[in-house]
Protein backbone atom coordinates (compact mmCIF):
# COMPACT_ATOMS: atom_id res chain seq x y z
CA UNK A 1 0.00 0.00 0.00
CA UNK A 2 1.07 3.60 -0.52
CA UNK A 3 -1.36 5.52 1.07
CA UNK A 4 -4.85 5.45 2.02
CA UNK A 5 -7.18 8.41 3.21
CA UNK A 6 -11.03 8.63 3.90
CA UNK A 7 -11.59 8.23 0.07
CA UNK A 8 -8.92 6.95 -1.85
CA UNK A 9 -6.37 3.57 -1.52
CA UNK A 10 -3.30 3.25 -3.76
CA UNK A 11 -1.59 0.31 -4.42
CA UNK A 12 1.29 -0.61 -6.61
CA UNK A 13 0.64 -4.37 -7.67
CA UNK A 14 4.24 -6.68 -9.10
CA UNK A 15 2.97 -8.68 -12.00
CA UNK A 16 4.81 -12.54 -12.16
CA UNK A 17 6.58 -11.02 -8.54
CA UNK A 18 9.13 -8.69 -10.10
CA UNK A 19 10.34 -5.85 -9.19
CA UNK A 20 8.11 -4.26 -12.30
CA UNK A 21 5.21 -2.97 -10.68
CA UNK A 22 2.39 -0.61 -11.71
CA UNK A 23 0.36 1.44 -10.46
CA UNK A 24 -3.34 1.48 -8.86
CA UNK A 25 -5.94 3.99 -7.19
CA UNK A 26 -9.28 2.68 -6.19
CA UNK A 27 -11.80 5.39 -4.87
CA UNK A 28 -13.77 3.99 -1.70
CA UNK A 29 -17.06 5.47 -2.19
CA UNK A 30 -17.25 5.12 -6.02
CA UNK A 31 -15.66 1.90 -6.60
CA UNK A 32 -13.43 3.58 -9.31
CA UNK A 33 -10.08 2.84 -10.24
CA UNK A 34 -7.45 5.41 -11.71
CA UNK A 35 -4.25 4.06 -13.19
CA UNK A 36 -1.72 5.52 -12.55
CA UNK A 37 1.38 3.75 -13.77
CA UNK A 38 1.08 0.39 -15.90
CA UNK A 39 4.00 -1.98 -15.28
CA UNK A 40 6.00 -1.42 -18.06
CA UNK A 41 7.23 -5.22 -18.83
CA UNK A 42 3.93 -6.90 -17.99
CA UNK A 43 1.43 -5.05 -19.87
CA UNK A 44 -1.29 -7.69 -20.06
CA UNK A 45 -4.67 -6.25 -18.57
CA UNK A 46 -5.33 -9.86 -16.75
CA UNK A 47 -2.87 -7.97 -14.15
CA UNK A 48 -4.09 -5.40 -13.85
CA UNK A 49 -7.63 -6.59 -13.64
CA UNK A 50 -6.60 -9.24 -10.77
CA UNK A 51 -5.02 -6.23 -8.97
CA UNK A 52 -8.28 -4.55 -9.40
CA UNK A 53 -10.27 -7.19 -8.14
CA UNK A 54 -7.74 -8.13 -5.10
CA UNK A 55 -8.65 -4.38 -4.38
CA UNK A 56 -12.46 -4.95 -4.61
CA UNK A 57 -12.06 -7.99 -2.17
CA UNK A 58 -10.46 -5.81 0.42
CA UNK A 59 -12.95 -3.33 -0.05
CA UNK A 60 -15.53 -5.92 1.12
CA UNK A 61 -13.65 -7.32 3.56
CA UNK A 62 -12.40 -3.79 5.05
CA UNK A 63 -8.78 -4.70 4.88
CA UNK A 64 -6.17 -2.78 3.80
CA UNK A 65 -3.20 -4.40 4.17
CA UNK A 66 0.12 -3.23 3.33
CA UNK A 67 0.66 -6.57 1.05
CA UNK A 68 -1.61 -9.06 -0.20
CA UNK A 69 -0.89 -12.12 -2.83
CA UNK A 70 -3.58 -12.26 -5.61
CA UNK A 71 -3.01 -15.91 -7.37
CA UNK A 72 -5.02 -17.75 -10.00
CA UNK A 73 -4.76 -20.95 -12.23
Amino acid sequence: MIKINNNVVVYNYFPENTEDYGTIELDLVSKEFTLIKRADKYKQTMYLMHACQGLLRMLDENDFSDTRVVAWY
